[in-house]
């Protein structure tokens, strides 16, 4: 049976307690928008080994954003 593709938001919202295969789809398509990007700025071919870190970094940064999100919504039922 052939998966629908999903949107890297649905994947995103799904992690953490998504399936496994969610996040590698999404670390997938995180590592090829790097490369994409690098491929086109001047000097960016010397970076292509630094897209892990620039994956883990992007994951790291969504997941930050989700906790503030999530913190602002709780402090507006408060207010």
């Amino acid at each position: 049976m052939t998966r629908v593709r999903r949107s890297e938001l649905d994947l995103f919202q799904a992690l953490p307690a998504g399936d496994p295969a969610d996040m590698a789809e999404l670390s997938s398509r995180l590592r090829r928008c790097a490369h994409w990007v690098l491929n086109r700025m001047p000097g960016g071919l010397s970076l292509s080994g630094e897209v892990d870190d620039i994956v883990g970094e992007a994951h790291l940064r969504l997941e930050q954003l989700r906790t503030r999100v999530r913190e602002r919504l709780a402090w507006q039922e408060v207010a």
